[in-house]
C-alpha cells in the first residue's frame, strides 16, 4: 500500500490547473494596465507659427516640417508642414491638435525623401543649414502654455551661400 498526500491524480490535475488560472489572471492584469497606460496622453493646446530667416523675414523653404520635441517626459513630438508664406500648425496623434505644454526644443527636417529612397538632409542644409537638423544643436526653445496663442516666429540663419 502506498501513502501519497494527494489522493488521486485528477486532484493533482486540479491543482495545477486552479495555480495557472491565478497566474493568468496576475498577467492578464498586469497587460491590461500596461495597455491602458500607454495609451494616456497629455491634453495638447493649439500652436502654429511661422518660420522665417532672421536676417530679412522671408520664409523658409518649403518642403520641410518644424518639429517641437517637449523637454522633460514623455518628450511628446509634435510637428507641421512649413507652407509657402513659412506657416505650420503643429499636430500630434491628431490633425492640427497642437502639442503638449510646456517647453519644447525644436528642428527642422525633411517632409519626405525624395521618391529614391535617398534622404534630402543634404538639399535641406543649403536653405536650412545644418545646425537646426537635430534639437540639441539648433539652440531653438519655445514654451507652450494652455491658455494664451502660442503663435510663434522661428527665426533662423539663413545659411552661408544660400540664395535670397
Amino acid at each position: 500500500m502506498r501513502i501519497c498526500p494527494l489522493s488521486s491524480a485528477d486532484e493533482i490535475r486540479t491543482d495545477r490547473i486552479a495555480r495557472c488560472a491565478v497566474v493568468l489572471s496576475i498577467l492578464l492584469g498586469l497587460s491590461t494596465g500596461l495597455i491602458s497606460g500607454c495609451s494616456w496622453k497629455e491634453p495638447t493646446y493649439p500652436v502654429k507659427g511661422k518660420v522665417v530667416y532672421q536676417d530679412d523675414g522671408s520664409p523658409a523653404a518649403v518642403g520641410v516640417r518644424v518639429v517641437f520635441e517637449s523637454t522633460k517626459p514623455p518628450y511628446a513630438r509634435a510637428s507641421g508642414a512649413i507652407q509657402p508664406d513659412g506657416s505650420f500648425v503643429l499636430s500630434t496623434d491628431r490633425p492640427d491638435n497642437g502639442a503638449m505644454q510646456g517647453e519644447h526644443r525644436v528642428a527642422i527636417s525633411p517632409l519626405t525623401a525624395d521618391g529614391t529612397g535617398n534622404d534630402l538632409t543634404a538639399q535641406l542644409t543649403k536653405t536650412i543649414g545644418a545646425k537646426y537638423l537635430e534639437f540639441r544643436t539648433s539652440n531653438l526653445v519655445f514654451n507652450i502654455e494652455p491658455k494664451g496663442s502660442n503663435d510663434f516666429v522661428v527665426k533662423i540663419e539663413r545659411p552661408p551661400g544660400a540664395r535670397r
